[in-house]
């Protein structure tokens, strides 16, 4: 805050220069609700008004695009390595997809509409002695076959930056409500405004994790807020651990989940070739019984070659 407000008075004092040359200029198809550049500033996310989400490179090279969507796109954000981008939704939908090809790496609702989004990374504090001996007991999860690729997410890459450092995704609703998530996973507060009428349109936590800072709009009005928060801090460390294990599950259940959809899938088409074979033999079956007893072995034995060299 003390760096922003010397560089307004150094604004106000013309010692600033805001000559900018320009570099390019493009037309799109269609109107922009939201852009941010990534943090190396290589890569522009572009948020599209039909819910399509733009990722270009600044050759504006396209680098992928996802089709519209159900909800339109209200915010979106990056993870401070740049990894992974998060997208908000007018329905309250957070996605949180991979910057390589846009693959959906985690997802979740709060049920109402957003408004703004920022994630920050901090500083490694220390984690009262705390041994993570997890990996003893879990190993990345192997693609289920050579085409599955939604299934193989490393948790370590999902929960942390490369690296290691925590960081904090912010989210503020349309009702004054801001919503913490260590790692972009684990939800661990909820600050709600005065008034439940308030947008909330900025937020920013504090290096030392010590303050919140919201910035709301009600009608032409804007309000500021500084929250304390004391326990964030000292927790820091062990919730980075908690948003870990959360990955770890999380990725175990959908896991899960694809390997049973695909054993049931395999059962349902065994019984389809099952009843289609049943049906051949029922066909077959009438002029069985009423065969001559000298042909009754020959042709069953016709029989059982066909259905054998049809399975």
């Amino acid at each position: 805050l003390d760096c922003a407000l010397d560089w307004a008075m150094d604004l106000l004092s013309n010692k600033v220069n805001l000559c900018y040359k320009l570099r390019s200029e493009r037309s799109l198809s269609g109107d922009i609700v939201a852009l941010q550049w990534s943090p190396k500033m290589d890569l522009l996310a572009l948020a599209n008004s039909d819910g399509s989400v733009v990722l270009n490179r600044l050759s504006w090279q396209r680098v992928w695009i996802t089709s519209p969507g159900h909800s339109s796109v209200t915010a979106i954000s990056w993870r401070p390595d740049g990894r992974v981008l998060v997208v908000g939704h007018k329905d309250g939908l957070v996605t949180l997809r991979e910057v390589e090809d846009a693959k959906i790496l985690h997802k979740f609702n709060i049920g109402i509409e957003i408004m703004q989004l920022s994630w920050a990374a901090y500083p490694k504090f220390s984690c009262s002695g705390y041994q993570d001996n997890s990996s003893l007991f879990t190993c990345l999860l192997q693609p289920l076959d050579e085409n599955d690729y939604e299934t193989a997410v490393d948790p370590n890459q999902l929960a942390s930056c490369d690296d290691g450092t925590p960081s904090v995704l912010m989210i503020g609703d349309v009702s004054g409500s801001v919503y913490l998530y260590v790692s972009g996973l684990f939800h661990v507060a909820t600050v709600r405004l005065h008034s439940p009428v308030e947008k909330v349109v900025w937020t920013m936590l504090s290096r030392d994790l010590k303050y919140l800072l919201v910035v709301s709009a009600n009608g032409e009005k804007l309000m500021y807020y500084s929250f304390t928060i004391p326990l964030l801090k000292p927790r820091i460390s062990e919730l980075n651990l908690v948003a870990l294990k959360f990955a770890f599950i999380s990725c175990l259940i959908k896991y899960i989940n694809v390997a049973l959809k695909g054993m049931s899938e395999a059962w349902e088409d065994a019984l389809l070739l099952m009843d289609a074979k049943m049906a051949d033999y029922a066909v077959v079956l009438p002029s069985l019984l009423y065969a001559d007893v000298n042909q009754f072995d020959y042709r069953t034995y016709q029989t059982v070659q066909h259905l054998q060299m049809n399975c």
